[in-house]
């Protein structure tokens, strides 16, 4: 069969759908090419839908399934116990496939055991600061097994540099001078490595929008 009258196909499928249903229709044609766990994950809730798939009190990492609270996009929305304690919904796209395995507590506790160091007199505030929690997410997906980007980054040699490393004051002093600013909106000022395959450091980084870090991303999808 010709890709065209694959297109056709499509495209016939596509004009009998309601608004919702194309959404849904064009997420997963494009799951299909981009994310093939995630498409089978939403042919599976599609067969389903007449035989609805519980996940009811099954675990998923830390998380315990309560109960079913409504839609997320085209995925069911679930709300989740942690063993922590804390509650959490989340789609079961990401529970299915393993994306989401906490509330975000193994984060912090894997923070502090590694006691980063903050010696810099303003630092005990910058705990607060939005850079600060850049720093720490730099510093966790290169070292944390546990991270799920771990394999972009530290599972591929992917390093922080000493210096920026054993201090947070070090990295806030080269992001405030090298074109870092607090006030921008998200997504308008991340954090990119020139050079994919290197480490982040002073020589390697730069501040751009997201716009410019994905057409500096790497052809296999790295951020």
């Amino acid at each position: 069969m010709s890709e065209k009258s694959k297109a056709e196909q499509i495209m016939e499928i596509y004009q009998t759908l309601n608004p919702e249903n194309r959404r849904i229709f064009v997420d997963f044609i494009h799951a299909l090419k981009t994310d093939p766990e995630k498409a089978k994950v939403m042919m599976e809730e599609a067969e389903g839908m007449g035989q609805f798939i519980d996940l009811t009190g099954q675990r998923f990492g830390r998380l315990t399934v309560v109960e079913r609270v409504g839609k997320a996009h085209t995925s069911v929305l679930w709300s989740c116990r942690c063993d922590c304690g804390n509650t959490i919904h989340v789609p079961s796209t990401s529970l299915r496939k393993g994306a989401t395995k906490s509330c975000g507590c193994t984060q912090y506790q894997w923070l502090s055991e590694q006691k980063p160091s903050m010696t810099h007199g303003g630092a005990r505030v910058g705990k607060k600061e939005r850079l600060y929690r850049v720093w720490c997410a730099m510093i966790e997906r290169c070292e944390n097994p546990n991270n799920i980007h771990y394999h972009l980054y530290g599972g591929r040699g992917i390093s922080v540099c000493p210096e920026w490393r054993r201090d947070y004051a070090a990295f806030r002093e080269w992001a405030m001078t090298n074109g870092y600013d607090p006030q921008a909106p998200r997504g308008k000022c991340t954090i990119d490595r020139v050079n994919n395959n290197s480490s982040y450091a002073p020589h390697n980084c730069r501040w751009v929008d997201n716009k410019v870090q994905c057409n500096n991303k790497r052809t296999r999808g790295e951020a």
